[in-house]
């Protein structure tokens, strides 16, 4: 349960509200691609398929 805490604190799996939030997520889903890159099939792969997603709602909703 440690992990989950720890992870959560960094990546903050919510739906984005606001600006300041919208840009945390940005930043996470940059550094995903910095390791995620063009392999599809990298377990963090859905987290950033994730983030996008998150991004995509926020920007459809302004």
């Amino acid at each position: 349960m440690r992990s989950w805490h720890v992870f959560d604190a960094v990546a903050r799996l919510r739906p984005i509200r606001n600006e300041a939030e919208y840009e945390r997520t940005l930043s996470m889903m940059n550094a995903l691609l910095d390791v995620v890159g063009d392999d599809e099939y990298l377990d963090l792969a859905s987290l950033l398929g994730f983030e996008l997603g998150q991004c995509d709602q926020m920007t459809k909703s302004v």
